[in-house]
């Protein structure tokens, strides 16, 4: 992650998240990049204000943010869900990831939250749709 902001939920952006207008959240943004430092995704993890997480709490190699949330404010996640839609990729995040302007992409919005059913994070992730890939196993059972 390398920015942090502060911002309140207009009606648009509460409805993203799937929370109530007028909340405060702090956003994280940072460019997640392969081995070789080739960039595959831009990563916006939304928390709510209270939770003060800062840029130096989350730049911990491989360690998902929720559980860097759960181990330092005492929160336990319960719930969690995921989305995955198409998107298109603006100006900026298009340079960003190397890619064409207007390049089809594809979103990930995970929604976690704790025993108590609150919302304690928001992380969407945008990938170039020439770079993704989804893949999962599923068994039959007789």
């Amino acid at each position: 992650m390398t920015k942090s902001s502060s911002t309140e939920a207009d009606i648009s952006l509460a409805n993203f998240l799937k929370t109530t207008p007028g909340t405060e959240w702090t956003r994280l943004e940072g460019l997640r990049v392969t081995q070789d430092k080739s960039p595959f995704c831009i990563t916006d993890i939304y928390v709510p204000k209270e939770i003060n997480l800062s840029l130096k709490d989350v730049n911990k190699p491989d360690r998902p943010v929720f559980k860097i949330i759960e181990e330092n404010f005492g929160l336990q996640a319960e719930e969690i869900n995921a989305e995955i839609m198409a998107g298109s990729l603006g100006k900026e995040r298009a340079a960003r990831l190397n890619v064409e302007a207007g390049s089809s992409s594809i979103i990930i919005v995970r929604r976690y939250r704790d025993t108590q059913g609150r919302l304690f994070e928001v992380s969407v992730s945008e990938h170039p749709a020439s770079r993704f890939t989804y893949s999962f196993n599923m068994s039959y059972r007789r």
